[in-house]
């Protein structure tokens, strides 16, 4: 399989093939098995999320290539942009996300008083597809944590709502 591109970045490195990603983890930065059991068990039919293939070990795994057009941040901050199906699909993955985490807390899968959270949700790590679709990336900053609620799923709802009030309440229907 040919390497697409490889991209450093501080605590990972990420290599793009034409029908896979690899991700290599750095220094402390790493999942064990269980955490790579629960993640594929949690995305499991989810469009949102990128599949996970492989385990290779704690720092390093394969999964699935996610072709994109932007990152949802640029997408809402571009003034040219009045697409109120993308915004609202937006708004709804990311509703969609925290109940999903809310349910899969509740399945029993967790260690007793566990909770599946996410804590690097911003509208950085939220992409739209080719397709349209609106999804979650750095699948690593899912895992298991004692509190329910992490203070940056408030962000992406932050961000959105200082933007669109900043364009002037877009008129999506021009």
């Amino acid at each position: 399989m040919n390497l697409i591109e490889k991209i450093e970045k501080r605590k990972s490195t990420i290599y793009i093939y034409e029908d896979h990603v690899r991700k290599v983890m750095h220094n402390d930065n790493f999942r064990p098995i269980e955490w790579f059991n629960q993640y594929k068990e949690f995305s499991k039919d989810k469009d949102y999320l990128p599949q996970i293939y492989d385990y290779i070990g704690p720092q390093e795994y394969t999964m699935e290539r996610i072709e994109f057009v932007k990152r949802c941040n640029y997408y809402v901050k571009d003034k040219d942009q009045k697409d109120k199906e993308i915004i609202c699909r937006i708004i709804s993955t990311y509703t969609k996300i925290i109940q999903d985490m809310i349910e899969f807390s509740e399945s029993g899968l967790l260690h007793k008083n566990e909770f599946w959270v996410y804590d690097d949700f911003t509208l950085d790590n939220m992409v739209v597809t080719k397709d349209g679709r609106v999804v979650l990336i750095d699948i690593e900053s899912f895992g298991p944590s004692q509190s329910p609620l992490h203070y940056k799923y408030a962000y992406p709802l932050i961000e959105m709502s200082a933007i669109l009030n900043d364009l002037g309440k877009r008129d999506f229907y021009v």
